[in-house]
């Protein structure tokens, strides 16, 4: 577990990368991802077949924003889970 990392004991669980993905793989369409995170609202993931990186609404499924490279998925959930 990435808990470890953590200086200060978080108050909720925070699966891992692959814990993660296992979690939201109950779902066939979910399958074609892989979860990069979430937050209370969206997950982060990679999409194997528009080979692109989406971020995905979590109660609706809607893929709401994509980007072609890793470091802009993931620059915009840093910045997401700061503001």
């Amino acid at each position: 577990m990435d808990e470890r990392l953590l200086e200060k004991k978080p108050d909720e669980h925070i699966n891992g990368f692959i814990e993660l993905s296992e979690i939201w793989y109950e779902n066939e369409h979910q399958k074609q991802y892989i979860f990069i995170g979430e937050d209370n609202i969206s997950w982060y993931v990679y999409d194997f077949v528009s080979k692109k990186y989406v971020i995905v609404d979590k109660p609706g499924g809607d893929e709401m924003e994509y980007f072609d490279r890793f470091d802009g998925i993931i620059a915009k959930l840093l910045t997401d889970s700061i503001l």
